[in-house]
Formats: structure tokens, C-alpha cells, sequence
């Protein structure tokens, strides 16, 4: 008797037992696999499904170490400045929620700003954006890098600006800034670097009144950039690295204008100097100097020195 009733309490656990462990597995999957928020992220989205509608909202209440995910869409802001360090501001090409957007998000000047995003500390990201200016606004810069070193802009597509104006700015004494795989088109310059030790990388910069890329400082590295149908490919100083760039259609490929200095210095020393004028630019009314297809002239500086020279040079609009 005593033999069956143990034998059937045996057989309930056991059964329960296997009734109770599967369903605790199944719980623990269902748990695991459930999203869990980052705190880290901070969502824009334009139609409301994020946590703003405003990317420069989104940047005011942000904190060093947060990424700021902003989906696809169009935003209208009046500029952005982001203060804060050490911040990634990722462009997400697709919709989030409710909405039919695609591609990547779109920031649009409102107001005839300067500049449409500023960079005003260190290790910041601006990474997958479309940054649209306005021809008709006095947009000097779209993107310029203020403050702050080790900053990173790539993946960008940058366009439609003032012909005044440059698509990105790399203030002087700026550092260690990557300017990496983006498009840039449609404005006076593409890149003017005046810090140093800074990287452009793998960019396609097309269509720019006046000159692709400028670098006037030094140990810069520029190389792996595709630039078409500018005025002037790259300007560039000593001291720089440049590699495997491809320039087309552009009325002088590379110039090394401290390279034109000492020449400068040199012939007037053996007081021979003549200028050697672009002869494209010439024909436009413009004066510059240049080795490539150049018409020649032989000025007489008579009690000039070397920097007034330059000075009226420079003043001519014949140097950078």
C-alpha cells in the first residue's frame, strides 16, 4: 500500500516536474530576446516616433558618450552647434515607426546663417547625412570645424551652398580631423584645411567655382580623392602628403604655391622675375599664378621687397 502511494506521488512530481522546466525555458528565451532600450541612444525622428523632432534639441540634452540616431527624413534647422564632447550624431537611412520616408536624413537650412553645422569640441562624429545649403541664402560654410580636435565627418553628401562659401572648414589650429567618403558638390570650394595634421580621405568632390580642396598648413594628409570640374583641383602647401588623388577637368590639377614663393624669391634676387600668369583664368579677367599653360610677363618691382611683393600678389588676387 505504502509501496503505491510513494509510487504514485513519485509519478506527480516527476510530471509536474516536466510540465514546470519546459515553460521556465520558454520564458527565458521570450525575455532574452526582447528589446532592451540603451540609454545611451538618443532617437530624432521628424514625424515624432523618437525621442525629439529636433536634432539641435537632441544635442542640447545630450551627454558625452551618447550616440544621437537620427532616421530618415527632412529637418528644417536653424543651425546646429554641438558642444558637447565625444558624441556620434548617426544618420539612420530608414523610417522609423509611422511614415513612408527613406534614404538619408536631409538637414536644411531655414534662416541665412552661416554655417549650417558647427563642430565646438572634441571627438565628435557627424556620420550618413545629406546637408542641403541655399543658393539664395549667404550660407558661407556648411560644415565647419571650430573647436576641438579628433572630430570626424564622413558619409556626408554635401551640397547646394553659397559660391562664396566652402562645403567644409577646418579652422587653424584644429588637429587630427578625418574628413572620410563623402560627396561634395555645388559651392565656391569643397575643403579648406587651415589645422594640421589633418586626414581628407576618399571624398568626390565635383563642381566648385573655385578650387576643390585648399590645404595651407601643414603635415595634412590628402589622398584617394576623386575631384572633377573645379577651377583649380588642390591647392596645397609643403609639408603635406598627397597620394593617389584623380583630378579631371579642371583648368590647373595641383598647385604648390610655397613652391611659387621661393621661385619668387629666387628670380628676384637675380633680378629676373616674371610672373606667369593661368592663362584660363586670364582670359575669365582673373590674375593667378601658376606653372600650368601659363602666359608670361616680366614685371619690374622697382624698390619692392620680397613680402611687398607678395603683399600685392596677394592683394591681386594672384595668391592664396
Amino acid at each position: 500500500m505504502y509501496k503505491n502511494i510513494l509510487t504514485i506521488v513519485g509519478i506527480t512530481i516527476l510530471f509536474l516536474s516536466m510540465s514546470i522546466v519546459p515553460s521556465v525555458a520558454i520564458d527565458n528565451v521570450n525575455k532574452s530576446s526582447i528589446p532592451i532600450s540603451d540609454k545611451n541612444i538618443i532617437v530624432v525622428d521628424n514625424e515624432g516616433d523618437g525621442d525629439y523632432t529636433s536634432i539641435q534639441d537632441a544635442i542640447v540634452n545630450a551627454t558625452a558618450g551618447n550616440i544621437i540616431e537620427v532616421y530618415s527624413g527632412i529637418y528644417h534647422e536653424e543651425d546646429i552647434i554641438i558642444t558637447t564632447e565625444n558624441i556620434t550624431l548617426r544618420g539612420i537611412p530608414y523610417e522609423l515607426g509611422t511614415g513612408n520616408d527613406f534614404g538619408k536624413p536631409v538637414i536644411k537650412d531655414i534662416t541665412d546663417i552661416v554655417t549650417l553645422i558647427i563642430f565646438n569640441n572634441s571627438g565628435i562624429t557627424v556620420d550618413g547625412f545629406e546637408l542641403e545649403g541655399n543658393e539664395s541664402h549667404f550660407l558661407y560654410n556648411i560644415v565647419s570645424f571650430v573647436i576641438g580636435d579628433n572630430n570626424v565627418l564622413s558619409n556626408c553628401d554635401i551640397i547646394k551652398g553659397n559660391d562664396l562659401g566652402s562645403c567644409v572648414l577646418v579652422c587653424n589650429k584644429i588637429k587630427n580631423t578625418k574628413i572620410i567618403n563623402n560627396n561634395l558638390s555645388a559651392m565656391g570650394t569643397g575643403i579648406v584645411l587651415a589645422g594640421i595634421n589633418n586626414f581628407v580621405i576618399g571624398n568626390r568632390i565635383n563642381n566648385m567655382k573655385s578650387k576643390g580642396i585648399v590645404c595651407n598648413n601643414k603635415y595634412c594628409n590628402v589622398s584617394g580623392n576623386l575631384i572633377s570640374e573645379c577651377d583649380w583641383g588642390i591647392e596645397i602647401g609643403c609639408n603635406n602628403t598627397i597620394r593617389n588623388n584623380i583630378i579631371s577637368e579642371c583648368n590647373i590639377g595641383i598647385a604648390l604655391y610655397e613652391k611659387l614663393e621661393n621661385e619668387m624669391k629666387l628670380h628676384l634676387e637675380k633680378r629676373n622675375l616674371y610672373l606667369r600668369f593661368d592663362k584660363q583664368s586670364a582670359f575669365k579677367g582673373e590674375l593667378r599664378l601658376t606653372h600650368y599653360d601659363p602666359i608670361h610677363f616680366k614685371i619690374h618691382f622697382k624698390n619692392k621687397g620680397f613680402e611687398e611683393i607678395l603683399t600685392l600678389c596677394r592683394d591681386a588676387g594672384m595668391l592664396p
